[in-house]
């Protein structure tokens, strides 16, 4: 995938902020995380495990269906690009063929 953070980060290009991509609550003062780290395939169930306990109480994700790393960047990326009609929405736009 073609991907640049600057472009989309940077005020002179779309000016997009860190927790708009990165849904990391705004409040929680802990790094960002890679999307790899919390959507990783297989996406069938998510297994609560130790890495998930870091952020959250088991009690507010044990019936909580995680989607795969590819699911959610295309239901971030491409939701945004629609929404704000910038950026390319057919599969050569970002992926490289």
């Amino acid at each position: 995938v073609l991907f640049n953070h600057k472009i989309h980060a940077d005020l002179e290009g779309y000016g997009v902020a860190c927790f708009d991509c990165h849904h990391h609550p705004p409040e929680d003062e802990s790094p960002l995380v890679a999307c790899g780290g919390c959507h990783v395939p297989p996406a069938e169930e998510m297994e609560v495990n130790e890495t998930c306990l870091e952020c959250h109480d088991q009690a507010d994700i044990e019936d909580t269906e995680m989607i795969s790393r590819g699911d959610a960047f295309h239901l971030q990326c491409i939701n945004c690009h629609q929404d704000f009609e910038a950026g390319p929405v057919e599969c050569t736009g970002c992926h490289a063929l």
